[in-house]
């Protein structure tokens, strides 16, 4: 497991339609990027926009991006396995990609007998998490 942690999602200086995912590492200087071209971005957000878990192949057919619930995990192609939780990934992409999104803070998943409840969490301050829950509640209502 790398020490890379993410950090920002820019856009791509080979396209206008792409973007650039970059994660920081320890050292200053030390950074990766992934670029992703718009086909393979418009896969990311239609799955992170659902909810849902699933894979985007890359530009390369051997690179990929596996969406969960909870850790998304990118296996390229000879290089360190990358990781980013899903919920942090999911609300920078939809921030980048300017679609209105309200943050699911709980995901039950309902199994045969036994649901499972996962609780996710988002790196922001408590402020804006009560605002986007209240928001969230009085939405749901109607």
């Amino acid at each position: 497991m790398s020490l890379m942690q993410f950090s920002k999602i820019e856009s791509s200086y080979t396209s206008k339609d792409g973007c650039r995912l970059v994660w920081k590492g320890v050292e200053e200087d030390d950074l990766e990027t992934i670029i992703l071209n718009k086909k393979e971005l418009e896969q990311l957000i239609d799955l992170l926009k659902g909810d849902s878990a699933g894979e985007v192949e890359l530009e390369d057919q051997v690179s990929r991006i596996m969406v969960n619930l909870d850790v998304t995990e990118f296996n390229l192609k000879d290089h360190d396995l990358l990781e980013v939780k899903t919920a942090d990934l999911q609300k920078h992409v939809l921030d980048y990609a300017k679609i209105p999104h309200i943050p699911q803070y709980i995901h039950i998943n309902p199994k045969e007998y036994y649901p499972s409840i996962t609780i996710r969490k988002y790196d922001e301050p408590k402020k804006l998490m009560r605002q986007n829950l209240l928001k969230y509640h009085f939405l749901k209502r109607f």
